[in-house]
């Protein structure tokens, strides 16, 4: 047994899901396509659903493989904000700060019966799937800020690694493959589903203050 307390006395800034799938031209880049899926359960702009898609990561000005899907366009503003923004696959990339927000017609995702993850998602004129394959074990992660992307949050959930994964763009199969990486939680690859996830800025931390 441990002292730890029962409760964490952070502030939570949001709960739910967060699966993503970057895909490489080889072991050391570069992107061919990155995605981050999210499933909102609580956050201060209420529940949502939707992924960030750069199917052509490497565009320096708008295109419209590059883009958001969403139910509640305000909250996916602000992940991408002040999230995804940090992800390494997104960082830095006119790609991602020109990306395309527009409405979620249809959403579907679970486990299928070959035992790999599949989401779905479609809107006036694009139709986007994705697939984890080979699925691990799942792991806890329990995060401190010093090892989060935005250097403030801690970070808990149950992390499953996928062994190999593709995506689809209107039934096209974009190009790049899920290698290898290094993280804390050991050998894992650029293909992952987050589930039971919290994002929670330690207690006293003040917004937008960095702690790492």
């Amino acid at each position: 047994m441990t002292d730890r307390s029962l409760i964490n006395t952070g502030r939570i800034d949001w709960a739910g899901e967060n699966h993503c799938l970057y895909l490489e031209a080889g072991p050391d880049g570069p992107w061919t396509a990155a995605f981050s899926v999210f499933r909102i359960k609580w956050s201060p702009f209420g529940p949502g659903a939707g992924v960030m898609a750069l199917c052509r990561p490497s565009a320096e000005t708008a295109d419209r493989e590059n883009f958001c899907l969403s139910d509640n366009e305000r909250l996916f503003r602000w992940l991408a904000e002040e999230f995804a923004l940090h992800y390494g696959a997104f960082k830095d990339r006119p790609a991602f700060e020109t990306m395309a927000f527009d409405a979620l017609q249809s959403q579907e995702g679970g486990h299928v019966p070959d035992g790999s993850y599949r989401e779905r998602f479609t809107s006036a004129g694009r139709d986007l799937v994705l697939e984890w394959r080979e699925l691990r074990p799942p792991v806890q992660l329990q995060l401190t800020p010093e090892t989060t992307s935005t250097g403030r949050h801690e970070v808990f959930g149950s992390y499953v690694t996928a062994g190999s994964a593709g995506a689809r763009l209107n039934g096209r199969p974009l190009d790049g493959a899920v290698h290898a990486k290094p993280f804390l939680v050991g050998e894992t690859t650029s293909a992952y589903l987050i589930f039971s996830e919290s994002w929670i800025v330690p207690e006293g931390v003040a917004a937008g203050e960095r702690v790492a």
